[in-house]
């Protein structure tokens, strides 16, 4: 649930680790690259916070996924994603990840129900008023993307691992 609630802060960039290594059904990066429905290419290596890593781009084109008929979004018009990670040479980890998409040109229905949650999630109340005014709000920004694309890029630094916590550190 926390992971879900970070989410909409981030721009999911905060699923990204969870996602690949709880094997969640959202934001698994690594798992795009597995499915060998992408054209995947190893670029020159790069260094991300000094540290040495293998630079791989997995290029996803949506019109040559195979869907299910009645799929709630032609995911035929979401056009390409690329998605780009920098993994540490000597520990493997995933340092950087970013992910672009273009050509999207879906046009998004949104239901009085999707948008109660959404206002929910908000903790605002849900008014007819408030309803009206996110349904505007979310129709304006697929207007905007329409045709467009977006990028969401992270880093991951001062990474620690197999760290020993105590009790204490789970205190409030």
């Amino acid at each position: 649930m926390a992971f879900a609630f970070a989410l909409g802060d981030s721009g999911g960039a905060a699923s990204t680790v969870p996602g690949t290594f709880f094997k969640l059904n959202f934001g698994d990066k690594l798992g795009i690259f597995a499915t060998g429905r992408t054209e995947t290419k190893r670029q020159a290596d790069e260094k991300v916070g000094g540290v040495d890593c293998y630079v791989v781009v997995s290029v996803l084109d949506a019109t040559k996924l195979k869907v299910p008929k009645n799929a709630a979004v032609d995911v035929k018009n979401l056009g390409t994603s690329t998605t780009t990670l920098w993994i540490g040479k000597n520990d493997h980890l995933i340092r950087k990840a970013r992910t672009t998409t273009a050509g999207m040109s879906v046009a998004m229905k949104f239901t009085d129900e999707s948008l109660k949650v959404q206002l929910e999630r908000q903790k605002k109340p849900v008014t007819p008023e408030n309803l009206a005014a996110l349904r505007a709000e979310m129709e304006n920004s697929m207007a905007q993307m329409k045709n467009s694309g977006f990028a969401f890029t992270e880093t991951h630094e001062n990474i620690v691992v197999n760290q020993k916590f105590s009790p204490a550190d789970f205190a409030r």
